[in-house]
């Protein structure tokens, strides 16, 4: 009785780093995305750079990282299967607010899983003709050197 213990626990031991890793919480240690000035950010279990080339928004954003407050940030989506998520936020787009219309409202999960769709319907937003905001935590902001 006691090996057959032994050989259940060890496979389960042996399981468990790979029920565990969830490739989108590999951290990129570099912004993968066009802009200026980027913040990662946290939407649900989905985390992503977003970066813009605004710097009025550049000098907003050291504010709103690491405080645990989540804004809505977004824009016009652009498709790039490159991407882990298959899209980034055009930075000549981003908006940031504690608010937005709730019809513009979505997460990376869904952008992720057609995002021409979000490229090609949404509202504007002034700066896009199509645009979509995802809730997040801002986790870190760096410029470009």
């Amino acid at each position: 009785m006691k090996k057959k213990t032994t050989h259940i626990f060890i496979f389960l031991i042996a399981l468990l780093p790979s029920c565990s890793k969830d490739s989108n919480q590999i951290e990129p240690r570099d912004p993968d995305v066009p802009g200026k000035h980027f913040v990662y950010i946290k939407n649900y279990s989905d985390r992503m750079w977003i970066g813009t080339n605004s710097d009025s928004l550049g000098g907003v954003m050291p504010a709103f990282t690491g405080t645990g407050t989540e804004y809505w940030i977004g824009g016009g989506v652009v498709p790039d299967s490159i991407l882990r998520h298959g899209f980034y936020f055009d930075p000549n787009t981003i908006l940031i607010a504690e608010a937005t219309v709730e019809g513009m409202q979505t997460t990376i999960s869904q952008i992720r899983k057609d995002p021409v769709y979000y490229q090609n319907n949404g509202w504007s937003n002034g700066l896009a003709e199509h645009a979509w905001y995802i809730k997040a935590e801002f986790l870190k902001y760096k410029v470009q050197d």
